[in-house]
């Protein structure tokens, strides 16, 4: 039996995903957003935390970008209390008719958060 991780939303970007591209075909825009989407989020991270990117199964790439930030009370593979863990997540829809919680948890299914979430100590501001 596994232990149920308390998860809390702290973050939420929706970006259209050709949004700011002049020039050039979805999929050339496609592949260059590929290529260069970790270094991009990476650099927009305000502190230390975790990345997991869903690549999507089709291309060019959906029509929306969307970028959860996410902190769990409890660490990763640790029992030590002061210690929190917290994660970001970058997946692409067309679908903007779910709710959130639907979104996320769709989501967060497709992630495992002990192998990419970053433990932080919870009590230093």
């Amino acid at each position: 039996m596994t232990r149920q991780r308390k998860i809390r939303l702290t973050d939420l970007a929706v970006t259209a995903t050709f949004a700011g591209w002049l020039e050039g075909t979805p999929e050339t825009i496609s592949q260059h957003i590929l290529v260069h989407l970790e270094g991009t989020l990476k650099q927009s991270q305000t502190c230390d935390m975790g990345l997991a990117i869903i690549r999507p199964d089709e291309f060019p790439l959906p029509s929306y970008r969307f970028v959860g930030t996410f902190e769990s009370p409890q660490a990763i593979n640790s029992g030590d209390s002061e210690l929190g863990s917290r994660l970001q997540v970058c997946w692409f829809g067309d679908d903007l008719d779910q709710s959130v919680n639907e979104m996320v948890h769709l989501a967060l299914s497709q992630v495992n958060w002990d192998a990419a979430a970053v433990n932080y100590d919870r009590y230093d501001v």
